[in-house]
């Protein structure tokens, strides 16, 4: 009976798209067999056929209108990750196209159990990286997702809320993102009824409330909104709109009239406003032909009502990134009751309510330049990944790159652009250009020179200040908020760490071809081919750069070249620490050597040379083992400063942290941070790391702070 009422269901669902060609229609037939076949063993927590939920999936897409390797897509999307199905079985019986999508959408198999977190952060940067290559897989995934907080009430409480704080922090900020607001809304609604039940309940009930108490208001509103229409002789119609229920919630939570995602509820926090402070819980939308009629409008809008100072906004001068276009106003209605009123075109109001997915990728664009700004972002999120670094750091940063747009700046020739809300000097310069970010030595916000860490605000002049000679900053990932300046400082960072690495790499067998009386300028080239033939190496700066990360020794690499074992090989490798290397090598945080303390150099695959006191009890294991390490000695002429631990036992004063501090300052000490704790009722343990310049410089430290009063122990850190 089940099975009969899911078969009627696709029948519908076949109906409704009738825009597809007979033999779609017969390959979405086929999709269906085959993920019924699939899952035929498999049942919803609902205990319906698992089948039904790819037929709902499908349904929901069908709204949109989509191309059929879309909807098949969605048909067969579990059948990878539920059953035996694979990749090249779908690419074979429906196409490669429908294959990769259900790939995209598919979670990762992982081999060892790791945490629901790092889950979650891989399978998101998997599903981004495929969406990046077909925005399609985002639509599947969204619409799946949708489905399933339908039936949310049939998981398990521990369950439904970690898929619920999912939704609201990943896949609602994502559909705000793709601009598809129908569903936008109802997965932010459906995860706060999750979340916060009561709240939610709380919420619907004061909104009936207030529509029944408005019923007549709002009914005369649009009569006389409709008659203006008329009057002038515009053609256009008029709808009530209500605010959804997330949307009410995280505005009072928020106390900001103009915060519309939930993202926000969590940053303003402690800002609340009750129910009746909230001016467009209901609200009208004016949907006319033509888009120069809109500000012709919003004047006899402004004739009926008077408007409210401040309240309006163009967003058709301006778009928001995901394509929104409207013209939004606050007015004294009837009684002098608050409104928000909406004007946009039919083209307008089906970007706002379908986003991308009114105009499909793979369909002719209806607005080149929302789609150019989408495609920007997505080709953007491969880079993001080597960035990054790993999937948790990618899984943060998207998440923060899919906060809604909502600053808009003015760049000195007069250009707008529209930044995340916490976005800094350094973003906008990124914004403008890699080169910009890169050369970005200062800024001018309004006349006035400003941090580069400023928080920019809308309707700002920025001026972006660039040197030639200078460069990235790697300080700025600490505050810079969007994806691009994030990848742009990644790429640079691991270019920068690639030439650093080939420099170490020169400088260390130079020293052992030196020792053999050699050097680079005197190998034959043919013995430099020869060698990078055997090792199918692509050319010899890779070899200098593996050599600079540790991979492989210089010694090896010269008795090759050299074709000889003149040196023993169990002789030890020399490193000289100077001003030109320093910022190149790594230094221990187990021990923290400083200038003046006996080191020791180990050669490490992940991190490349790593600096350690010779009394480490890291480098101890390592020693017997002469290909990994390297004896390391100071430059007498450098000048390094290098962090270091200082721990104190002191009395719990308040006045005692200033005095350290002043005493450390004094001594030109950099401190960079602070960490402090009780220790019983009477005495604190505080840890200070410092920079210094020596062994000496620390000694002095370390003397002129036992010197202090209600002291008792001061040690070096380890």
């Amino acid at each position: 009976m089940l099975i009969e009422a899911i078969n009627n269901e696709f029948e519908r669902l076949l109906d409704k798209v009738d825009y597809l060609a007979p033999e779609e229609r017969d390959i979405l037939h086929r999709a269906y067999e085959y993920a019924a076949e699939k899952h035929k063993e498999q049942k919803r927590q609902s205990g319906e056929p698992y089948i039904s939920h790819p037929v709902r999936v499908a349904s929901i897409l069908a709204e949109y209108q989509p191309d059929f390797p879309t909807l098949a897509a969605a048909l067969l999307h579990d059948v990878i990750e539920d059953s035996d199905a694979g990749h090249a079985d779908l690419a074979k019986r429906f196409g490669k196209d429908i294959a990769n999508i259900v790939e995209g959408v598919s979670k990762l198999v992982f081999q060892k159990e790791i945490g629901y977190q790092a889950k979650q952060a891989e399978n998101f940067q998997k599903m981004a990286l495929a969406m990046a290559m077909d925005l399609r897989v985002i639509f599947v995934k969204l619409a799946d997702r949708l489905h399933n907080m339908r039936t949310i009430n049939h998981m398990t409480p521990e369950k439904a809320r970690r898929i619920a704080h999912e939704t609201k922090h990943v896949y609602a900020p994502l559909a705000h993102r793709m601009g598809i607001n129908s569903i936008y809304t109802e997965l932010e609604d459906l995860a706060f009824k999750a979340i916060h039940p009561m709240r939610y309940s709380m919420i619907v009930k004061a909104v009936e409330k207030r529509h029944i108490k408005n019923k007549d208001y709002i009914s005369e509103t649009r009569t006389m909104l409709t008659e203006m229409l008329q009057k002038h002789s515009i053609n256009g119609r008029v709808e009530g709109r209500q605010k959804h229920y997330a949307g009410i919630y995280y505005k009072m939570a928020s106390g900001l009239s103009d915060v519309t995602d939930s993202y926000y509820q969590e940053q303003q926090e402690r800002r609340r406003s009750s129910f009746n402070d909230i001016m467009d819980v209901h609200g009208f939308r004016i949907i006319i032909e033509e888009s120069q009629s809109c500000y012709q409008v919003l004047g006899y809008v402004h004739q009926l009502f008077r408007p409210l100072p401040g309240r309006f906004k163009d967003y058709i001068a301006v778009p928001k990134s995901n394509g929104y276009q409207s013209l939004h106003t606050t007015v004294l209605g009837i009684n002098s009751y608050p409104i928000e009123v909406q004007i946009r075109t039919e083209l307008m109001d089906e970007m706002a309510v379908k986003g991308m997915a009114s105009h499909w990728r793979y369909k002719k664009s209806k607005d080149a330049a929302t789609t150019r700004q989408l495609d920007r972002w997505l080709n953007e999120i491969p880079a993001w990944t080597d960035a990054t670094g790993n999937p948790e750091d990618f899984f943060r940063h998207m998440r923060v790159d899919l906060t809604p747009t909502e600053v808009y700046v003015f760049s000195r020739d007069g250009d707008i652009y529209a930044l995340p809300r916490g976005a800094t000097p350094v973003d906008f310069a990124y914004a403008i250009h890699t080169d910009i970010g890169n050369h970005c030595v200062g800024c001018i916000v309004d006349g006035q020179e400003v941090p580069l860490s400023t928080r920019l605000k809308s309707g700002q002049n920025i001026t972006i200040l660039t040197d030639e000679k200078a460069k990235p900053n790697m300080a700025w990932r600490d505050f810079v908020v969007t994806g691009r300046a994030l990848s742009a400082l990644g790429v640079y960072m691991r270019h920068q760490k690639v030439n650093d690495s080939i420099d170490i790499g020169n400088s260390l067998l130079s020293e052992e071809l030196r020792k053999r009386n050699s050097s680079l300028n005197t190998i034959n080239n043919s013995k430099i081919s020869g060698y990078l033939n055997r090792h199918q190496l692509p050319h010899f700066n890779y070899v200098l750069e593996r050599i600079g990360m540790g991979k492989i020794v210089a010694r090896n690499v010269a008795d090759e070249l050299l074709q000889s074992s003149a040196v023993p090989r169990q002789e030890w490798q020399e490193i000289t620490i100077n001003q030109n290397n320093a910022d190149k090598l790594s230094f221990g945080k187990c021990c923290r050597p400083v200038y003046g303390d006996e080191v020791i150099a180990l050669l490490r695959t992940d991190a490349g040379i790593v600096i350690h006191r010779r009394g480490c009890k890291n480098v101890r294991r390592q020693l017997r083992d002469p290909q990994r390490c390297a004896y390391a000695y100071w430059d007498r002429k450098s000048d390094v400063q290098l962090p270091v631990s200082i721990r104190l036992e002191a009395a719990n004063e308040r006045s005692l942290v200033s005095a350290i501090a002043s005493t450390i300052t004094a001594l030109e000490g950099g401190i960079l941070t602070l960490d402090a704790t009780e220790k019983g009722a009477k005495t604190q343990v505080l840890t200070f790391e410092v920079l210094v310049k020596s062994r000496y410089h620390l000694s002095s430290l370390l003397r002129k702070l036992r010197r202090l009063a209600d002291i008792h122990h001061v040690v070096r850190g380890r």
